[in-house]
Formats: C-alpha cells, sequence, structure tokens
C-alpha cells in the first residue's frame, strides 16, 4: 500500500513495515496500539489503509495523519472465520465497507455499525465452495471461485448470483481494481478478460503447456503500462496483449520466483513481494 505521503507499507510477520525510498522501518505508534504481528492490509477506493491481524482477538486499524487507530467495533461475527481475506471499499456517500471472506464461501460485510453476512444462493453453487479471492468492480462484488464468478450489489447487498460478466466458465482466480478508466482484468483458468466500463471486451488464452493455465494466482494487479501482473507461490507473470505472456523470477531481477503480493505506486512502479523479500 502507499500512504499520502508517498511512502510504501507492507505488512510482514513483525507488523507493518515502511519504505520511505531509502530505508525500511517497522510503524509504531506512542500508544503502542500499531499492527503487530502478521495481519491483512488493504487499501480503500479514498486511498484509506486498513490492517487487521489474524490473531485472535482481532484488531482492525485504520491508518490516519500516520497514526494507527484501532477500530472499536464488535469483530465477534469473525470469530469462526477459518481464513480471511481482507477488501474495503468508499462508495458515493463516502461510507467505508469493510469486506471479510472465508474461503469457506461465507462473506462479512460491515458498514457502519451493521454486519450482514453473504451466501450463495442454493442453485448457484455446490455447499462449502473455496473463494480465491474478492474484488472491488463500481458498486459490484465480485468473488473469484472454482466454480466461476460470483457478485453481489454493494449498495444494496442480497445473495451472491452467479456474475453477468462474459468470461469462459469454470475457475476464476483473480480481479484487478477498476481505474478511473474504467478498465480492469479478470484471471481465469488458461485465460485472461479485459474489462471495459465493466464489460468484457477481449479474452486471451494462455498456452495449455504453460503452469499459468493451471495455477491459482494468489493476486492480480494492473501494469502500468496496461496488461496485468499476477502472482502466486513459485511464479510470477506479466501479460501484455501486446507482447503475449511472460515469466518472471530470480532471472528478470527479482528477489526469489514467486510472489504473494503486487503493489504499483504512484510513480508506475511495480513492488513484488514474496517469501525471499520484497523486488
Amino acid at each position: 500500500m502507499q500512504d499520502e505521503d508517498g511512502y510504501l507499507l507492507f505488512s510482514t510477520r513483525q507488523g507493518v513495515s515502511v519504505f520511505n525510498g531509502f530505508e525500511w522501518s517497522l510503524m509504531r505508534n506512542a500508544d503502542g496500539k500499531e499492527p503487530q504481528g502478521p495481519g491483512l492490509i488493504t487499501q480503500d477506493s479514498n486511498g484509506g489503509i486498513w490492517w487487521m491481524g489474524y490473531a485472535y482477538p482481532f484488531r482492525l486499524l485504520n491508518l490516519k495523519d500516520g497514526i494507527w487507530r484501532e477500530q472499536e467495533e464488535d469483530l465477534s461475527p469473525l470469530f469462526n472465520l477459518d481464513k480471511i481475506v481482507l477488501e474495503s471499499w468508499v462508495d458515493a456517500e463516502g461510507r467505508v465497507t469493510i469486506i471479510f471472506a472465508d474461503i469457506r464461501g461465507r462473506l462479512t460485510l460491515y458498514r457502519g455499525n451493521e454486519w450482514r453476512i453473504l451466501q450463495p444462493k442454493a442453485e448457484v453453487v455446490h455447499d462449502g465452495v473455496l473463494l480465491h479471492s474478492v474484488g472491488v468492480l463500481g458498486s459490484r462484488l465480485l468473488v473469484c471461485t472454482p466454480e466461476g464468478m460470483l457478485e453481489a450489489d454493494l449498495e444494496h447487498p442480497g445473495e451472491l448470483e452467479r456474475s453477468s460478466l462474459d468470461i469462459p466458465p469454470g475457475p476464476v482466480y483473480a480481479v484487478t481494481r477498476e481505474t478511473a478508466q474504467g478498465e480492469a482484468w479478470v484471471v481465469g483458468r488458461g485465460w485472461f478478460a479485459r474489462l471495459q466500463d465493466r464489460s468484457v471486451v477481449a479474452v486471451h488464452p494462455t498456452p495449455e503447456q504453460d503452469p499459468a493455465s493451471v495455477m491459482a494466482p494468489a493476486v492480480a494487479r494492473m501494469g502500468p503500462a496496461g496488461g496485468i501482473y499476477f502472482a502466486a507461490p513459485g511464479r510470477v507473470y506479466y501479460f501484455h496483449p501486446d507482447h503475449g505472456l511472460e515469466k518472471l523470477g530470480r532471472r528478470s531481477g527479482l528477489a526469489g520466483d514467486g510472489g504473494n503480493s503486487i503493489l504499483v505506486d504512484r510513480e508506475g512502479s511495480v513492488w513484488i513481494t514474496g517469501p525471499r523479500g520484497v523486488s
């Protein structure tokens, strides 16, 4: 994530580390309420940065004016979630919605003082569907699963329905955030789809013999020159319609092969984190 001062923030085993362009440091609060231990970090559409710890009791923190502030919300609805994917979104009225997703298919939305649990329609997926990731496209919540893409309206949350996006059937792994120009990408098994104004304008297949056809990317981000970066344990790829699919790794200058997060900063630099460090 990148804060309002341009510093880069990464969630680590010790908490949140910040890079100011010259050196690394661990973020600290005078009151000791900074992120501690491993957790999830996300940035909402207004630039707000949120962090939630993996360990019980769950803590939800928001970074404001360089200070981490712990939210007082009752997080007990999250206690039975096995693994949490964190996402955030700000609507037209400036209300922040925090999205917590369990890999077993349960999604919990928090807005104001209201908790809402989203469940797929019975006829949409089998019981116990796993989640690969979640994303926000406009006011739509997109849920990537092995059985395809599901979606719900964040303005008026209800049941998860089969997505209306005209994408190939089968597993969907990741979706990038929509740009100000209305562009986004979706990654599925053996294909990449480019979206414009929430409609599919192109689907690009990956070579059948390429591992990208069968792997499940952990994250995907749009590149500064267009195209899409996506990463998974042991693999990092960049795809551009004009140049095709390129595998990135130590030979490309990365710290290691594979990644678990990707950040494109405001200056257009691409940062990839993995088990061996940040590139």
